[in-house]
């Protein structure tokens, strides 16, 4: 002992400044990871914002009606491929041929403009998100995120199985 003072007091200090340290940075990792997943969530609704306008664009030439698969979109100059998918699906965008296979939003077919904007036109499927939720596309244009239990409720609704894009191996806009 020097000073009166216990050698081991030093150590002690020293583990409790390590372990505030590891906090801070752990509490801050996590922030930032809320944070970009927030991003690509707001960059996932804009583009499915865009699809919207395509859709319209879409039932402006065919009597009213939106398209009842992406592919639809693709004969004219539409669209891009990459439009079809979500940033947070991890995956980029494939070839035309298998736009409806393998989309990350469900276009739900045979809807007019005319249809009540409450109206679900596409949703994506919850794995695009972690479970978390989905944006979804209504017929006024409007995007919207829902949590998951919001999708379940509208599921039992409408009597639509969860959206498939991908990784479920089911056409993700009603068949190609």
């Amino acid at each position: 002992m020097k000073d009166g003072k216990p050698k081991y007091l030093w150590g002690i200090l020293l583990g409790l400044c390590l372990v505030l340290l590891v906090f801070v940075v752990v509490t801050v990792v996590a922030s930032f990871s809320r944070a970009w997943e927030k991003m690509v969530q707001l960059d996932c609704q804009t583009g499915l914002k865009h699809l919207g306008l395509l859709c319209y664009s879409y039932a402006d030439h065919n009597g009213g009606s939106f398209p009842s698969r992406w592919s639809d979109l693709a004969t004219v100059e539409y669209a891009t491929n990459a439009q079809y998918f979500c940033p947070s699906a991890g995956h980029t965008a494939g070839k035309w041929a298998s736009i409806d296979l393998w989309a990350d939003y469900r276009l739900v077919p045979n809807l007019r403009t005319s249809a009540p904007p409450d109206t679900v036109l596409a949703i994506e499927p919850l794995a695009n998100h972690h479970g978390e939720g989905a944006n979804v596309l209504f017929t006024d244009g409007n995007v919207q995120w829902w949590t998951a239990s919001e999708i379940e409720n509208w599921q039992s609704k409408t009597k639509s199985p969860e959206p498939k894009g991908p990784r479920g191996g089911v056409p993700a806009a009603g068949g190609p």
